[in-house]
């Protein structure tokens, strides 16, 4: 998890604290309230006196629990800061998206980011942004040959399907006239909350790639890239055993 990642869990359990401080005890005051309003009076007043309690209690409640209770000033404060911090994460992460400029239309995906010839580290970086930006599932293929990609192919595809562009059937004659150490295959899921895995056509197209590499099958990589509710990515690896694990979350606190 990343530093905002943790941050969220953390201001979210005080928030929790907080409700159960305030809205809780407010709601059951409300609930008596218009009780005993209804048994007095109109509906309408016993409605009117559960709404003013619901709303305005949990507002007195937690200025009074700030200043009569330690803890619970701390909890306020802790949370203030911890606030602060996620926005500038969330800062962090929109300064780096803002770098890249959005594919125009009818532009390749690969030339448009320039994906050619770069390292590993910045390949992936790159993939990240322009995948977020298409709202699409992106399929790129890259020759790694000394970490740098020498040859890179793309295709956009729907927004839960996508395909290679090239014929995947070249790739082992690739591999033997370009050097490459790896075949690093990409595509991403449209999630946002931290959380995605391989589906079981991910699974059957990775061992389809490794039985058309034949002896370079033991070259091939395949990762799927998503993200956090701040655009933080996160790439997964996976294999044909239908096995699947992180390797690359990036945080915008490192």
């Amino acid at each position: 998890m990343s530093r905002y990642d943790t941050l969220r869990c953390e201001v979210n359990k005080i928030r929790q604290s907080q409700f159960a401080a305030t809205v809780l005890p407010s709601a059951v005051a409300a609930t008596l309230v218009g009780i005993v309003s209804l048994q007095n009076s109109s509906a309408f007043v016993a409605f009117l006196g559960f709404v003013v309690v619901l709303v305005a209690l949990p507002i007195l409640l937690h200025h009074v629990w700030s200043g009569i209770i330690v803890r619970y000033a701390e909890l306020v404060t802790e949370a203030r800061q911890i606030t602060d911090e996620l926005r500038s994460l969330k800062q962090n992460v929109d300064g780096i998206y803002q770098r890249y400029p959005q594919r125009k239309k009818g532009e390749q995906f690969k030339r448009a980011y320039g994906l050619s010839g770069m390292a590993v580290a910045d390949l992936e970086e790159t993939l990240a942004v322009g995948m977020y930006f298409e709202e699409k599932e992106v399929f790129v293929t890259a020759f790694i040959t000394n970490g740098i990609a020498v040859r890179v192919t793309a295709s956009i595809g729907s927004t839960f399907r996508c395909s290679a562009s090239d014929d995947p059937s070249r790739w082992r004659g690739h591999v033997t006239r370009l050097g490459c150490e790896e075949v690093r295959q990409y595509h991403n899921h449209p999630a946002h909350n931290n959380k995605t895995e391989p589906s079981q056509t991910d699974y059957r197209t990775c061992l389809k790639f490794r039985n058309l590499l034949q002896e370079h099958a033991d070259k091939l990589r395949s990762f799927i890239v998503h993200w956090n509710e701040i655009r933080e990515w996160r790439i997964i690896e996976y294999d044909e055993s239908e096995s699947f694990w992180l390797a690359t979350a990036f945080d915008a606190a490192a």
